[in-house]
């Protein structure tokens, strides 16, 4: 009877390594073959059912057992240490040993090989020795087990498992350490040891059995090896309960199943035997001889040596029956190549053998992975019904499809699509007026009927929540900040924004999107916008509405936007692709447009328009300074105080190197100034004496811009100030136009007389409408010739002799509109009566055959230019006393503005007429620098005293 087992102690801090110092030792082993050898039913006999087993190769029934199973430490025993205990065996992978099984054990020493007949205790090691494990000065005075693994040949490196392939180094490679070991084993006899070669090292191939489980109870290191006190665990009869006999009877049933599919992988005397063994074991062999056969893994193996008979029973059922499962699968996949696949989905495991075939054709199994995906948003989302049914049926379609048709890459991007767009997303809208009032204001200079219209819809939302979403249309000439004003909108009120350009669009199926039937369909640009901003209640910019095309072949899309815009139909928005109804009654659409002519009148009748004028030279100059400049500065690398740029540099850019509405031009002519001083800077760092101090000239000393400079980056300039007329003739009037660049200018009317038949000739590349205020103006004229005193009698023709020559220079610029009626008349009237117009005066506005003053556009822009070029005293229409209050202050308050409704208010205005000559007609009304409104009313009527 051997000595009782010392109980173990606290686990100290760190554990101590098994390692090997030296020498050759057969504890340490490898397991290799093909499958696990079950032992014949007399070994098996043999074995029988001890209680105990004490240290040595015989058996106790009377050792005691711990009560604790906890791991305790190893330690070194005294030499005189006379107890006998069980060499340990480390037992690497996923190959454990079992009661009844035998492994076979290859080792690399043959030093000390175990004689045939002896006791080991087989562990299994719970994982590999890393690099981390003690070197071999730290377990200098320690007894050693390490693995001393051969270099396999290649049919055993392809038999065993990458964990204890991975784990096998040379003699001085890493230790088995006790904490690595399992808490529980197998008693193992050795049946058969033979010295043979492996590899280019000696060895020693074993055969060993299992016979009973161990609790291993303490490990002890003595002359290089490890031995444990052990005590076996005896496994107890299986309850005789239902239960349990349902499960018995479950069990051989998976065992002969098991037997019949791995039977065709082993030789025919290794499957006779191993059928025999499982119709003759009792349950409790028969579990470790499935454990075998078992797909398990290495922890449910080690776990195996830890469970009695009714516990491994219960465990070990599911995992073969799932293991059956798996193979009846594959079996019935293999047999039915080439049936529809679709119908025999049903279970997890079926879907991941769909996978592995998918893979072997070269599918991507990551499409299953996208459609699982989709259905768990579509599931996890909120979304309408209508989306829920139609990406519900897309979905179940797209599992039963290969990813190789051509339909299912349009079904999973509509479903990907559907699910992407925001149905219930929302912003919340920023409804403080102040703090929107400033955003604007920092963003923009002017733009004041815009900022208005903003800041109006806001207070009206913030008084009802469902108010509708206005459609806007910005109207003015390019770069007057049309599509930067809907970005700085956006941020405003703390929505989203997206800009959608439609110039060149002529296919409405851009717009409402293409129709799922064609090969590459796709959403339209308002779907797509909506799934880039992720919110249902955006800014969306249609920016250049008016230049939108039209294909007779391909429908109008000026037609597809007539819904989108309208604020009673928006809200149920069909887009050809989605197919569910998009509500786009929360968008703030703005659109923008340099010219209304090309926009259709029903569409333009959908939109509220707000005309956006020029800027004025000095709205130019403080854009410039606010934000050019800084803007340029900080693009070319240059400091926020490196260059000055002083107000006569700007306004020599602006009148002299630039002519247009916006500051576009502004901003190019800053660049190349601040490219210029962006060179002198490296020059001056790159000169060896003058690094530092060009380095730091940015900085101390700012470098000032002069007009020489001006001219020496952009050269002469480009065009020159309207001075105006100095010198006032008879038939010589300063008129005023408005440009296609969205600027005023004035245009000078020259009349001269000479001998002719009384026709008039029209010179300058004049357009058919200006042609006919010619003809309009000649023909009051000569209607009214007598009342004038021109004529002596009613019928007589003024200049029936002579011809007359109109001519409006530039001869090379084309000129066309309605505005130069009035200084058409006003000049012939100067030539036929020999007056002169006043100096600095300037007119614009078109008149009727009963001398009428009818109304134009671009008062604004004219009155600016009248002013750029010196005029003091501006006639207008008296209908445009309205247009009076968009003129610059500074500027108004300089011009002498008078208001007309009639010719004969014009010419008082305009001529100094001869004390003889009398026009009884109502007076003008006198605009002034207060920039009146109003107008005089009525016509007038032209009498005449001699």
């Amino acid at each position: 009877m051997g000595a009782p087992a010392k109980p173990r102690t606290a686990e100290p801090t760190s554990a101590t390594p098994i390692a090997g110092a030296g020498g050759p030792t057969y504890v340490s082993a490898t397991v290799t073959g093909a499958a696990s050898l079950p032992a014949s039913s007399s070994n098996l006999r043999s074995a029988g059912r001890s209680s105990a087993i004490t240290p040595g190769s015989s058996t106790s029934p009377h050792s005691p057992v711990p009560s604790s199973p906890s791991r305790a430490p190893t330690r070194d025993w005294a030499a005189d240490d006379t107890r006998q205990l069980l060499p340990v065996v480390p037992l690497f992978g996923a190959r454990i040993l079992f009661p009844g099984i035998v492994l076979r054990l290859a080792l690399r020493d043959d030093g000390a090989v175990p004689e045939e007949g002896s006791l080991v205790a087989c562990v299994p090691v719970t994982h590999i020795p890393g690099p981390g494990a003690p070197s071999e000065a730290e377990t200098k005075s320690t007894a050693v087990v390490t693995r001393r693994a051969f270099s396999p040949s290649s049919t055993q490196q392809s038999q065993q498992s990458g964990t204890a392939a991975a784990a096998a180094t040379n003699q001085g490679g890493p230790a088995v350490r006790a904490d690595q070991l399992a808490e529980f084993g197998c008693l193992g006899r050795v049946v058969k040891a033979k010295r043979s070669f492996l590899g280019p090292m000696r060895g020693a191939v074993l055969l060993v059995q299992g016979l009973t489980r161990l609790r291993i109870d303490e490990l002890i290191p003595r002359d290089r090896q490890l031995l444990a006190a052990t005590a076996a665990l005896e496994d107890s009869d299986l309850p005789e309960d239902q239960e349990h006999e349902s499960l018995a009877t479950a069990l051989r049933r998976q065992a002969a199943e098991l037997v019949a599919y791995t039977a065709t992988t082993m030789a025919a005397d290794v499957a006779r035997e191993l059928r025999r063994l499982v119709e003759s074991s009792t349950v409790a062999q028969l579990t470790y001889v499935l454990v075998g056969l078992s797909n398990l893994s290495q922890a449910d193996r080690v776990a195996m040596l830890s469970l009695d008979t009714a516990d491994r029973l219960a465990r070990l059922v599911p995992a073969l029956q799932r293991q059956l499962d798996v193979l009846t699968l594959s079996d019935k996949i293999r047999t039915q190549v080439g049936d529809d696949l679709a119908k025999k989905q049903r279970e997890l495991i079926l879907r991941q053998q769909l996978e592995a075939i998918k893979r072997e054709l070269g599918d991507d199994p990551a499409q299953v992975d996208e459609v699982q995906a989709l259905r768990q948003k579509l599931e996890g989302g909120s979304y309408p019904d209508a989306v829920v049914t139609q990406v519900a049926r897309d979905l179940k379609r797209l599992q039963g499809m290969s990813s190789n048709m051509a339909e299912y890459h349009t079904l999973l991007n509509y479903c990907e699509t559907a699910l992407a767009l925001p149905w219930t997303t929302a912003t919340e809208d920023r409804l403080d007026l102040a703090a929107a009032q400033r955003q604007l204001d920092a963003d923009h200079q002017g733009l004041d009927k815009v900022k208005q219209r903003i800041i109006e819809y806001l207070a009206v939302r913030k008084l009802r929540d469902s108010l509708k979403g206005p459609i806007l249309c910005l109207y003015g000439p390019p770069g007057v900040g049309k599509t930067s004003i809907a970005k700085s909108i956006a941020d405003s009120m703390g929505r989203k924004f997206e800009r959608i350009a439609l110039g060149g669009v002529r296919d409405e199926s851009e717009i409402r999107g293409h129709r799922r039937t064609y090969v590459g369909a796709m959403p339209g640009v308002i779907a797509q916008a909506l799934r880039r901003c992720g919110s249902r209640n955006p800014v969306i910019l249609l920016d250049e509405v008016d230049k939108l095309g039209r294909d007779p072949m391909r429908g109008d899309p000026s037609g597809a936007l007539l819904e989108l815009l309208d604020p009673e139909q928006n809200a149920h928005f069909v887009d050809h692709y989605v197919q569910v109804p998009l509500d786009l009654s929360q968008v703030l659409f703005i659109a923008t447009a340099n010219s209304l002519d090309s926009i259709q009148r029903p569409l333009l009748d959908r939109m509220e328009v707000l005309e956006l004028h020029g800027y004025a030279p000095a709205e130019k100059r403080a854009i410039a300074r606010a934000k050019l400049v800084p803007k340029q500065l900080a693009q070319h690398g240059l400091a926020s105080d490196a260059v000055h740029v002083p107000d006569a540099v700007l306004d020599s850019l602006i009148t002299q190197y630039t002519r247009e509405a916006g500051v576009r031009g502004l901003e190019r002519a800053i660049a190349a100034l601040c490219r210029t001083v962006a060179v002198e800077y490296v020059t001056a760092q790159e000169k060896p004496s003058a690094g530092s101090a060009g380095a730091a000239m940015g900085v101390t000393s700012p470098r000032t811009l002069t007009p020489a400079d001006v001219a020496a980056t952009l050269g002469p300039a480009k065009y020159e100030r309207d001075a105006g007329v100095r010198t006032m003739v008879p038939g010589l009037v300063q008129g005023l136009a408005w440009t296609g660049m969205g600027t005023g200018a004035v245009l000078v009317v020259e009349a001269s007389v000479y001998p002719g038949k009384g026709a008039v000739q029209l010179t300058g590349q004049l357009g058919s409408v200006l042609k006919e205020s010619a003809q309009l103006a000649m023909t009051w004229l000569r209607a009214h010739a007598h009342a004038l005193g021109l004529v002596h009698s009613p019928s007589d023709l003024l200049w029936a002799t002579r011809d007359v020559h109109i001519h409006l220079p530039a001869g090379a610029v084309p000129k066309d509109g309605p505005s130069a009626g009035v200084a058409l008349a006003t000049a012939l009237t100067s030539l036929a009566m020999g007056c002169p117009v006043r100096p600095a005066l300037a007119m614009t506005g078109e008149i009727t055959l009963r001398g009428d003053v009818l109304p134009v556009g671009g008062i604004k822009e004219k009155a600016l230019a009248a002013h750029a070029a010196g005029v003091r005293t501006l006639v207008l229409p008296a209908k445009n006393g309205k247009d009076v209050a968009e003129i610059p202050a500074d500027v108004r308050a300089d011009l002498e503005i008078v208001l007309c409704d009639h010719l004969a208010q014009v010419l008082r205005a305009a001529l100094d007429s001869p004390a003889t000559l009398t026009l009884d007609a109502r007076p003008a009304t006198n605009g002034g620098g207060a920039g009146a409104e109003g107008g005089a009313p009525g016509g007038a009527r032209i009498t005449s005293k001699l």
